[in-house]
C-alpha cells in the first residue's frame, strides 16, 4: 500500500468504520508518545533560505514548525518549514499534498529535524519527520 493511500484510508476509516476489502491492515509506525509517523523527507530549498547560514546550530531532534502557504504562486499546497532560528525551506512538492490537506482541515502535525550533515548534495543536508 502506498503511503498516500494509507493516509487517505486513515482519514476515511473513522467515517466508514472498516478497512476497504482487499486492503491489508498495516501496522503504523508510532513514537513513544503514540504519535503516528506520516513521512520522513529531505527539506526542499534548504540552501536558498537560512539553512546553510544556521547549519552548525541545527541538531537532530530539533522541533520544527510547519506553516501553510496556500497563496504560493508555484504550489498551492506549499508548506514552509521553520526552526526557532529561521526558515529552513519547504516540504518537497512530491510529499506535501496530503500534509496540506490535513493542515487545512485543522489536524495538528508535529515535525522534527532528523538528520543534519554536510554534503555537496543539498538534498542530503537536512531531513525531517512529520507526525500526527
Amino acid at each position: 500500500m502506498k503511503r498516500r493511500d494509507f493516509i487517505n484510508n486513515l482519514l476515511v476509516l473513522p467515517v466508514l468504520g472498516f478497512f476497504p476489502a482487499g486492503q491489508p491492515v498495516v501496522k503504523p509506525t508510532t513514537d513513544q508518545t503514540g504519535d503516528l509517523l506520516l513521512q520522513e523527507t529531505p527539506i526542499a530549498g534548504f540552501h536558498y533560505y537560512d539553512g546553510e547560514i544556521i547549519f552548525y546550530d541545527l541538531y537532530s531532534g530539533m522541533a520544527l514548525e510547519l506553516r501553510r502557504e496556500p497563496d504560493n504562486r508555484k504550489d498551492s499546497n506549499a508548506i514552509e518549514i521553520y526552526c526557532p532560528l529561521g526558515k529552513l525551506g519547504y516540504v518537497p512538492r512530491a510529499a506535501n499534498t496530503t500534509l496540506a490537506q490535513m493542515m487545512d482541515r485543522g489536524i495538528a502535525l508535529k515535525a522534527e529535524l532528523t538528520q543534519v550533515k554536510e554534503s555537496i548534495d543539498t538534498w542530503e543536508m537536512a531531513r525531517f519527520k512529520v507526525w500526527v
